[in-house]
């Protein structure tokens, strides 16, 4: 999962679709983003958007772990269907793919700052973002007023 998370840093192709998906996010109304799991692409997708809304990262931390919580009963069932199909013996092997672990977050964050610097620079070198699209995302995040 460590590499996982890395590689939202470091893949150039992982960078191009985040970079593709907030200018997406950046045009306003309705969207929703996701992924396979609704974990790992999309928890680092909502940590950086509550990162650009200007949320602290204890919050966010919090907000990535609530998935936990809420997924805790299809996760049952995965691990079920699991120990049914695999054995019980087999379960600790998929565990890290089956939750969000604060770890996973905090490779992507090391990685971010090993290679930019910090987030904003990841957001801005990294995913191809100008001032005008952080911008646009972060009023349409907090509906303060019009973008200046």
């Amino acid at each position: 999962m460590d590499r996982v998370y890395r590689g939202f840093v470091d893949s150039a192709d992982a960078r191009q679709e985040f970079g593709e998906l907030f200018h997406q996010l950046a045009t306003g109304g309705p969207q929703l983003f996701h992924c396979t799991a609704g974990k790992d692409r999309t928890g680092w997708v909502a940590a950086l958007l509550l990162h650009i809304a200007g949320v602290d990262d204890p919050t966010i931390e919090s907000d990535y772990l609530l998935t936990n919580a809420l997924t805790g009963r299809s996760r049952a069932r995965v691990e079920a269907e699991i120990v049914e199909l695999l054995g019980a013996e087999q379960l600790a092997a998929f565990e890290p793919t089956l939750v969000a672990d604060i770890e996973y977050l905090r490779s992507g964050y090391d990685a971010v700052e090993e290679k930019y610097g910090d987030r904003m620079a990841y957001l801005r070198d990294g995913l191809g973002l100008d001032d005008g699209t952080v911008v646009a995302l972060r009023h349409l995040l907090r509906d303060d007023g019009p973008p200046s």
